[in-house]
């Protein structure tokens, strides 16, 4: 038994000053002023704010690429998601061409033994064929609501927009959710070897092998096509400004359009290549940081509303694994972390500078999310909720080094930054973690 006293507890529709929370049995019971201990253990809250425990939509843990793997696996990733707050998890399966969704799934079961948060799945569909359907059906009676599809590594794991049609009626039919990576492939494909072909091969060119542009057009012809059957859409790591745009004008005429992006896409630009190979292979990612401008509007999306969800698509590589494509950018494993770091930035950066409220930072970092992927008992601070709370210290701060963070990596995108919020307690089913 457990109770939060005098915090200001914040949900999507309320904010409660010296407000308390009564945990019982990993359950919220009461949330009210002045509540009576009777014996439950205290934690005082006084100055803070309480908020529900974050979920990321979009992580990669022990993520298998080109020979590696991801640096922090399902334990590590989930201790440095616990300590910056985040409680829930939703990662990816993702099956080889031709492989079996089912079968996929099982492999990936057995490497999350060790998660130490909630952990839910989003399943791949990287090809298509007369079982795609059944399968697709068999994954959702398994708990997963939401099918990760790419135009982008069209020679592995990418899909044309005959098999996007049949992913997207397939989940209309099921009742389903189609996640997209957005980026023309094919485009992609052709401006790196143009590059390759010019001999520009350090990291700086990686933005421009897959400019905001291709991200534009792969949007809009994503919206296009859920438009023409009928079904909502989710975009991820939305990086470029210009599909805040198209997001707009499909939801003018009444289509389902969800947008998620990342702290990398909000408080980076594309100045971070302009370093030497160790330090710029750092940001190599995709999409890639934007050039300056494309922050301020998604900021300003943030704060509209038009953004529904922050993840982070964590995918650490080490400075070593990076060092592969020391002579090639395109063979660089793409990814950083950031994990350990999303709520603060978000808190710091946005909601103490008063470009989002603490209510948008609860739709942006949990409730959103939950609703968006029906996960139920998440993301709000009420009775009958699952009792995953984050109590945030706005008076002290955090300084974000590679030396001092959780998460598996030896570089930070946002080496030194000083973050004026503190994560002072961390509740997980109704215990302290």
């Amino acid at each position: 038994m457990l109770i939060i006293k005098n915090g200001t507890v914040v949900n999507v529709d309320q904010q409660i000053t010296n407000c308390d929370i009564k945990i019982e049995k990993g359950k919220i019971v009461e949330v009210g002023q002045n509540l009576k201990s009777q014996g439950h253990r205290e934690i005082d809250a006084t100055a803070c704010m309480v908020y529900p425990g974050g979920i990321d939509p979009h992580v990669h843990l022990h993520l298998e690429v080109s020979g590696t793997a991801s640096s922090d696996d399902f334990e590590t990733g989930s201790l440095a998601a616990l300590s910056g707050g985040t409680t829930s998890l939703i990662d990816f399966v993702t099956p080889n061409r031709g492989q079996s969704m089912l079968d996929a799934l099982f492999k990936r079961e057995k490497q999350v033994k060790n998660c130490r948060t909630s952990l839910r799945f989003h399943m791949g569909v990287t090809s298509w064929n007369d079982k795609s359907f059944d399968e697709m059906k068999a994954c959702m009676q398994k708990g997963i609501m939401s099918f990760k599809t790419f135009f982008a590594y069209l020679q592995t794991i990418g899909i044309g927009d005959r098999e996007f049609l049949k992913a997207l009626k397939a989940s209309k039919e099921l009742g389903a959710l189609i996640t997209l990576h957005a980026e023309n492939g094919e485009l992609v494909e052709y401006r790196r070897e143009l590059l390759k072909n010019e001999g520009k091969l350090s990291p700086r060119f990686h933005p421009l092998s897959r400019p905001s542009e291709v991200e534009d057009e792969a949007a809009a012809r994503a919206m296009l096509m859920a438009e023409a059957v009928g079904c909502p859409l989710y975009i991820v790591h939305t990086s470029s400004a210009g599909v805040i745009e198209v997001a707009q004008k499909f939801r003018a005429r009444g289509n389902k359009v969800f947008i998620e992006t990342c702290p990398q896409y909000l408080f980076l630009d594309d100045s971070v290549y302009e370093q030497d190979f160790i330090e710029s292979a750092a940001f190599v990612m995709s999409p890639p940081i934007r050039p300056k401008g494309h922050q301020e509007k998604l900021i300003e999306a943030m704060g509209q509303g038009l953004i529904d969800t922050v993840g982070t698509d964590h995918c650490p590589f080490s400075a070593a694994q990076k060092k592969v494509g020391e002579n090639d950018f395109t063979i660089i494993p793409n990814g950083a972390g950031g994990i350990e770091h999303r709520l603060l930035l978000l808190h710091s950066e946005l909601v103490q500078t008063g470009k989002i409220t603490p209510k948008q930072f609860v739709a942006q970092t949990s409730y959103n999310t939950a609703q968006i992927f029906k996960w139920k008992g998440k993301g709000e601070l009420r009775p009958g909720f699952d009792a995953d709370i984050v109590v945030v210290d706005p008076q002290v701060k955090t300084i974000i080094t590679a030396q001092t963070q959780m998460q598996k990596n030896d570089q930070s995108i946002f080496e030194g930054k000083v973050l004026n919020a503190q994560v002072r307690t961390v509740i997980l089913n109704g215990e302290v973690v």
